[in-house]
């Protein structure tokens, strides 16, 4: 879906990311940083295997290994 066919709240902007992946995030509050999308690319060149996100916060980190076709189950909680 490309970013202009996504409606968002005037509290809300769009984070782009690797032109492949839109989140919606709050301008206050919570936001995922760069530390998530970091972990997600290093979990991404291990050897595979399950995977476990344990306090997944807005769960970008297994969003983003599914988006990317890690090669395992990945459990989020």
């Amino acid at each position: 879906m490309p970013p202009e066919a996504i409606s968002f709240g005037p509290d809300e902007d769009l984070t782009p990311l690797f032109d492949r992946f839109v989140f919606v995030q709050s301008r206050r509050g919570y936001r995922f940083g760069i530390d998530a999308v970091l972990l997600a690319r290093h979990v991404l060149e291990g050897p595979g295997g399950p995977a476990l996100e344990v306090g997944t916060g807005c769960g970008v980190v297994s969003i983003l290994l599914a988006g990317f076709g890690y090669q395992g189950p990945i459990t989020a909680v």
